[in-house]
């Protein structure tokens, strides 16, 4: 049996209570003010909170779940909208749907419906995802040192607010009201990625999903289907408006494959494009034959880059 909104008048079995208690006194949780900077809805007064077991605990207005927070693998929070009949079963989502029992692997196969805000500490840091847009607009990043545990994250935190522009709330106004944007890449694609919260790296897209030729995957090498060869320009920039004739006689860092899953939903926006030329053409593919997920070079890795090759990183 699932455990149910904690009462310390009500005295469950002394092992079940002491569990919920102990989980309710010291699960970290974010205020209302920093839920703000993160696109989150803030925690009415009026709302229920309910924990369901240790790992999960739920926000109810009247019979709707609007708030999740999930500490399984550190802390999760996401915004939704689940229909629920007496805070025991899911209402069918169509007229001819039926009523679902409420419990926890059918409450976390529905997605959220705004942002999602995540601390991991296994090397996945924070970030804050566009459950609408299937993007992260906000992460943290290399440079600012592994997140390891909850007192790292709230100094992240901390440190993100009092960084946060004059103008950061009409930014992330806009970011809240951008509706999912969808792009086909191809080969001579010119993308941007963020290497910082408000700067960018520079990649060139080599070969597109037609261009790959993933004929010989073999078990130990596994170039995924969806793959792109991606160079990386030695380049960063604080902003987008950049000349991008002088940016690709840049120099590039060694190629990489990844997944055309963040350029598609345009979480690497496609700035511009240009015909591959022979230099371009000549680049040598990735060393390692495995598709990442993602552009994996950080800031660091291309200023070091710029730094032992006597680059300049000016346009």
């Amino acid at each position: 049996m699932i455990p149910r909104k904690w009462n310390p008048e009500i005295p469950a079995s002394a092992e079940n209570h002491k569990t919920l208690l102990e989980a309710y006194m010291i699960k970290y949780e974010l205020s209302n003010t920093q839920r703000k900077y993160f696109g989150l809805v803030p925690v009415s007064k009026s709302w229920d909170r309910e924990i369901f077991n240790e790992n999960i605990f739920i926000y109810f207005n009247q019979n709707e779940i609007v708030k999740i927070l999930d500490y399984s693998y550190g802390y999760l929070e996401y915004d939704t909208n689940i229909h629920t009949v007496q805070r025991s079963f899911i209402s069918g989502r169509t007229v001819k749907g039926r009523n679902q029992k409420l419990t926890i692997p059918k409450l976390l196969k529905i997605k959220g419906c705004g942002t999602q805000f995540s601390i991991s500490f296994k090397g996945g840091g924070i970030t804050v995802y566009d459950n609408k847009r299937n993007i992260f607009f906000i992460k943290s990043y290399f440079e600012d040192g592994q997140i390891k545990d909850i007192e790292e994250a709230k100094n992240w935190i901390n440190k993100f607010i009092q960084n946060a522009l004059p103008n950061y709330f009409k930014w992330l106004e806009k970011q809240l009201a951008e509706r999912r944007k969808i792009q086909h890449a191809k080969s001579g694609d010119i993308i941007a990625f963020n290497i910082g919260q408000n700067e960018y790296g520079f990649a060139r897209i080599l070969k597109g999903l037609k261009g790959l030729d993933v004929s010989n995957t073999m078990s130990d090498i596994f170039i995924h289907p969806r793959s792109l060869t991606v160079a990386t320009y030695a380049f960063t920039s604080e902003n987008l408006f950049i000349d991008i004739d002088k940016l690709i006689s840049k120099k590039t860092l060694p190629s990489i494959y990844v997944l055309d899953n963040e350029i598609y939903y345009s979480q690497f926006p496609i700035i511009a494009h240009r015909p591959l030329c022979q230099k371009e053409l000549d680049i040598p593919l990735p060393i390692e034959n495995s598709t990442a997920a993602t552009i994996f070079y950080t800031k660091t890795d291309i200023h070091n880059f710029i730094k032992d090759n006597n680059f300049s990183n000016s346009l």
